[in-house]
């Protein structure tokens, strides 16, 4: 026979590893709070069983003391010459415990939150180095004399600017240029300080045109058609066109001479019918990329290439499966007639 034995719970054995009971969670958060309650309340204030508890907790608790001190640094920041300076930056301490502040006119300023003993105080100030003081306290006070000003910066040269004038004329016909863009290039790259730069200007209708503020130097000139606006050819001037001294010469007005002729001519085909509406095309021999806008062929089969400087051109037009290609020479400003006959291809 089993005799089954029931004990109390208190006579139970404690289990191990078990967490720690409502009960003592409840009574450590009881015991914080009288204790916060006791050292943040004046003595006075505090209920009557909170007085003398914190003398009867060993060790005593200690009210925390902020690290950044209670103490003011007020001052004066003077330059070199004994003038107050503005807006100098007064800065003490480091990371959290930093404390600045900017001088007014009169050169005054004030740290608050200094600790009590010795504080390096850092000064940046308008004309003159990073400098440093020690100073000890309290109290803090005093002046903060900045000895070493900045070196004067070397001077830059002075830059001269020219304002000129142009007018542009042509050799062959009475042209007219409203629109076209004369560009004035350096001799030499603008990598130094008041070398000379590039510059542009519109032709007006009435053949002028005219530049404000060009530094002084020397240029060279390219007058390039409406279409061609921005880039650097083809070059429309007279070859020779001497190189323009800006501001090295008494004369601030300059006539350029455009030399620059067409092309103009008829297209037919094998049968030697006039084509309409074929592609004609202009570019410097040797020199594919640089391509005139095409022109196309009106109902007589005719067409005008304009703005072609003197030299050497491959003249090509296409209409289906037809073309034609020809070498020719523009002497001059002049028109230059041209009639091309459209074949097929050979076979390769």
């Amino acid at each position: 026979m089993v005799t089954e034995h029931k004990g109390t719970p208190e006579s139970a054995p404690p289990k191990s590893g078990s967490a720690i009971s409502r009960k003592s969670v409840v009574g450590v958060a009881v015991l914080v709070l009288v204790i916060v309650i006791a050292s943040v309340r004046p003595e006075e204030e505090r209920p009557t069983w909170a007085r003398g508890l914190l003398g009867q907790i060993d060790p005593p608790l200690e009210t925390p003391v902020s690290p950044a001190g209670q103490e003011t640094f007020a001052g004066v920041v003077l330059g070199s010459a004994g003038h107050p300076v503005g807006d100098a930056l007064v800065m003490t301490g480091s990371g959290a415990l930093l404390t600045w502040d900017y001088t007014d006119a009169d050169g005054r300023f004030a740290l608050n939150g200094i600790p009590a003993g010795e504080i390096v105080v850092h000064v940046i100030g308008d004309g003159h180095e990073t400098q440093n003081f020690s100073r000890s306290g309290p109290p803090f006070e005093g002046r903060l004399e900045l000895s070493t000003p900045l070196p004067e910066p070397p001077s830059l040269p002075e830059l001269k600017y020219v304002d000129i004038t142009g007018t542009i004329t042509a050799e062959y016909k009475d042209w007219g240029v409203e629109g076209y863009e004369l560009w004035l290039e350096p001799l030499g790259p603008a990598h130094e300080f008041g070398a000379p730069v590039a510059s542009r200007a519109t032709i007006q209708a009435d053949r002028s045109v005219s530049f404000e503020g060009l530094i002084t130097g020397r240029y060279r000139a390219a007058l390039l058609p409406p279409w061609a606006q921005t880039g650097t050819w083809p070059n429309l001037l007279k070859k020779g066109t001497p190189v323009i001294a800006v501001g090295l010469a008494e004369a601030t007005h300059i006539e350029f001479v455009m030399i620059a002729g067409e092309i103009e001519g008829t297209i037919i085909d094998e049968d030697g019918r006039l084509v309409a509406q074929a592609l004609v095309t202009v570019h410097p021999e040797g020199e594919p990329n640089q391509i005139w806008p095409p022109a196309r062929t009106d109902e007589h089969g005719h067409f005008i290439l304009t703005d072609v400087p003197v030299g050497d051109y491959v003249l090509q037009a296409h209409a289906g499966g037809l073309l034609v290609k020809h070498v020719i020479t523009m002497p001059g400003s002049s028109t230059l007639q041209v009639d091309l006959s459209l074949h097929k291809p050979l076979d390769k």
